[in-house]
């Protein structure tokens, strides 16, 4: 073991459905009681694929939205499309995912941030990262591509009022919130005592 850090011993895969991986874990460390090596399992959540999270942007500067039901929370969710695809990169996955989702393409997606920037979904249970991207000029080409269990709208939303909703509550999804943070100094925006200054021209 290195330290007082947990040493990784095994893991077995339960459960894999729609790209994504329930496993169960184990782990040995030192007990502050006895002293003691112990092993324990945790439940964790992986996938083969990183997910993207995308920040579209009209032209009009409105966000392209999804009003989406989702079966954790049993109500629809405003959030920023996403997805993962296995074998692409992440910049291909972010147009693939654009486009199947909202019928909206982008010839300007970018990360936002550090090139190689993570963001973790949940750290204590997840084990897959999300990477932000910027769409820019975003232009409707089709409708778009729903599964038989997706169920969802696309909405388009001036960036100054979905930054409101983010900020009254109204949005309440965490990657969505994060990602639009991080997009915030690639559009020219800074909240300054409870003003959006600065505003896209």
């Amino acid at each position: 073991m290195s330290g007082d850090l947990p040493e990784f011993i095994a893991e077995e895969r339960r459960l894999s459905m729609y790209g994504k991986d329930v496993l169960l874990e184990s782990f040995r460390f030192q007990s502050r009681k006895t002293g003691e090596l112990i092993t324990d399992k945790f439940l964790l959540f992986g996938s083969d694929a990183r997910p993207v999270v995308i920040f579209p942007l009209t032209e009009r500067n409105e966000v392209v939205v999804l009003n989406h039901y989702r079966y954790a929370t049993r109500c629809e969710v405003l959030e920023l499309p996403g997805g993962t695809e296995k074998c692409l990169s992440e910049l291909d996955v972010a147009h693939t995912e654009l486009k199947e989702e909202t019928g909206y393409v982008s010839e300007s997606v970018e990360p936002v941030g550090e090139e190689a920037r993570r963001i973790w979904f949940d750290p204590a249970s997840c084990k897959v990262p999300f990477v932000p991207m910027l769409a820019r000029n975003c232009e409707k080409t089709d409708e778009p591509k729903l599964a038989d269990n997706e169920f969802f709208s696309v909405v388009l939303i001036p960036v100054t009022e979905w930054l409101a909703m983010i900020m009254d509550g109204r949005v309440c999804d965490s990657k969505s919130i994060a990602t639009t943070f991080l997009a915030l100094p690639h559009l020219g925006l800074e909240y300054k005592k409870g003003v959006w200054e600065r505003p896209i021209l």
